[in-house]
């Protein structure tokens, strides 16, 4: 588990810091030298997809969602339960839904290229949401589950 998230961390790393390079690169090229580079935009725009749904993963792994308890810290902590419950059950179908969606817009799109990236297939896309998703669904349910041992545990 430790090598995954170290992956996931260095690979959304390095999509961010490539995803700046490439934006950066585009600045230069547009003001400074003043010419047009394509590839620049498309090449930045997929990695911000990559940085944004690892970064999603990451987010559900250290419990940092966002979320807005102003009037769920108020309420009996039976009910505080239940409201995690189904809020990681909201999280799980909707990542879920994500994913089986980019799973078959890949199969549609995997053998068309970028206009201006003629190496790079359209599904590279959905394989960040494949990925992302896929890992935010795994991290959910194992902290799901960490927590609802714990419950058990505490309650003996």
């Amino acid at each position: 588990m430790k090598v995954l998230n170290k992956v996931v961390d260095i690979v959304t790393i390095l999509a961010f810091i490539a995803m700046m390079v490439t934006t950066l690169l585009q600045i230069l090229f547009r003001t400074i030298l003043k010419i047009s580079v394509p590839w620049t935009e498309e090449l930045s725009r997929l990695l911000f997809i990559y940085a944004g749904f690892l970064g999603t993963a990451i987010a559900a792994r250290e419990k940092q969602f966002i979320i807005i308890d102003v009037l769920t810290s108020r309420l009996p902590k039976a009910v505080q339960a239940v409201l995690y419950v189904v809020m990681k059950i909201v999280i799980v179908l909707f990542f879920s839904i994500m994913w089986f969606g980019a799973v078959q817009m890949f199969g549609k799109v995997k053998n068309t290229y970028f206009q201006s990236l003629p190496a790079v297939s359209n599904g590279a896309t959905y394989v960040a949401l494949i990925i992302g998703a896929g890992l935010t669904v795994f991290y959910t349910l194992i902290e799901s589950i960490d927590t609802f041992r714990k419950r058990g545990t505490s309650d003996d």
